[in-house]
């Protein structure tokens, strides 16, 4: 069951964390203004990015099957996603509108469940 409250929050951080790299992005590309750099760095975090994601991703889910790794899994997942709200909001403000609110739930609840399971850490019996 803690497996499962901790896939489906990895899987709700996911929107914020994709808006966050590409508002991350749209600042770097705006901030360098030349082209050909741009054309480089893409190539450059296609090249290393891409995998390295795919591996960080296949990490956090295998971290689902272990009770520390759970731990350390949600642990790292509050913070990215923290990260994420503080970058999103800075850039965009807070929300004006419940519609542009309800783009922040999935993340909301991903704090909340791995924040859950950090809290109940000390009521888990041993693995």
């Amino acid at each position: 069951m803690k497996a499962l409250g901790y896939l489906i929050g990895l899987l709700c951080s996911a929107p914020l964390l994709a808006f966050a790299l590409g508002v991350l992005a749209l600042g770097h590309v705006i901030a360098t203004r030349n082209v050909f750099t741009l054309l480089y760095h893409f190539a450059l975090a296609f090249a290393w990015g891409l995998p390295l994601a795919v591996l960080a991703f296949l990490a956090l889910v295998a971290c689902a099957f272990f009770r520390r790794g759970r731990l350390a899994g949600a642990g790292t997942l509050v913070v990215l996603n923290a990260a994420a709200l503080v970058v999103v909001l800075r850039a965009t403000g807070l929300p004006r509108e419940v519609g542009e609110a309800v783009f922040l739930c999935p993340t909301l609840v991903a704090l909340w469940l791995q924040g859950r399971l950090l809290l109940r850490r000390e009521e888990s019996g041993p693995a």
